[in-house]
């Protein structure tokens, strides 16, 4: 069965109605089909030893590979720059011994430091990272498109009573805000006053105060949820769930 299923494939690219010629489908593991993502674990699995024998930790989502390296502070940027293009050229080795060209566009070097970082944004599971970790790009995006959206919902209001109103906002805005909050949690209140401004805005537009909203609507602050939100990270992983990587931090 499994090799009836790797067999050469043919397709059309269909649009407006209209049909491409045929192309062959071949040596490929077949994406949106149920065995495509065990195949393909099981294929790109072996990368990581091009990774770790460079003494770099691997991260992988899907097609998605990260490396990382913990270096102490008296190394300078430069030997660190070496050692991220031997990891870089290690992993391209393993990809030409299998047939797997990575994307030169998707790929980025970066140095985290609070005195002396290098390189520019990234992103991890779409959230941005600045170098220095403070997490003002992550905010401004979050913020620049919560207004669009804080915008929509307001201007619905006079239709609606406070409750439909606050029910709209935790359904359409808030979970967009709280998406990224492990991973912004560690930023200035400078920072994250920013993103408490939107829910403040919010309420002040529909006219309820912070207490109301806590008390009638079980809406608390954003400063409070995300407190919230972390010490629940924590309990569950003292009760042995969540991702088994959080285990490291908390014990």
């Amino acid at each position: 069965v499994l090799a009836s299923w790797l067999r050469q494939r043919s397709a059309q690219v269909v649009v407006g109605g209209v049909a491409s010629k045929v192309m062959s489908l071949m040596n490929m593991v077949y994406q949106g089909t149920v065995t495509g993502p065990i195949l393909w674990n099981l294929f790109f699995e072996d990368a990581r030893h091009a990774i770790n024998e460079t003494f770099f930790t691997e991260i992988v989502y899907a097609d998605d590979l990260n490396a990382y390296r913990i270096f102490p502070s008296t190394f300078d940027n430069a030997a660190i720059k070496v050692s991220l293009n031997n990891c870089q050229q290690e992993l391209h080795k393993w990809g030409d011994a299998n047939q797997v060209a990575f994307d030169a566009g998707k790929e980025s070097q970066h140095v985290l430091s609070l005195s002396d970082p290098v390189g520019g944004n990234f992103k991890l599971l779409g959230v941005p990272f600045d170098t220095g970790l403070s997490m003002a790009c992550a905010v401004s995006e979050i913020v620049s498109a919560a207004g669009c959206k804080l915008r929509t919902i307001l201007r619905t209001r006079r239709f609606y009573t406070d409750a439909d109103l606050i029910v709209f906002y935790k359904a359409h805005l808030l979970s967009y805000l709280e998406y990224r909050t492990p991973a912004i949690y560690h930023a200035t209140r400078a920072v994250l006053s920013r993103l408490d401004a939107v829910q403040t805005r919010f309420l002040r537009d529909i006219g309820v105060d912070e207490v109301t909203a806590l008390i009638n609507f079980r809406l608390a602050p954003l400063l409070s949820r995300r407190d919230m939100a972390m010490l629940g990270a924590i309990h569950r992983t003292m009760l042995g769930k969540g991702p088994v990587q959080f285990r490291e931090f908390f014990q």
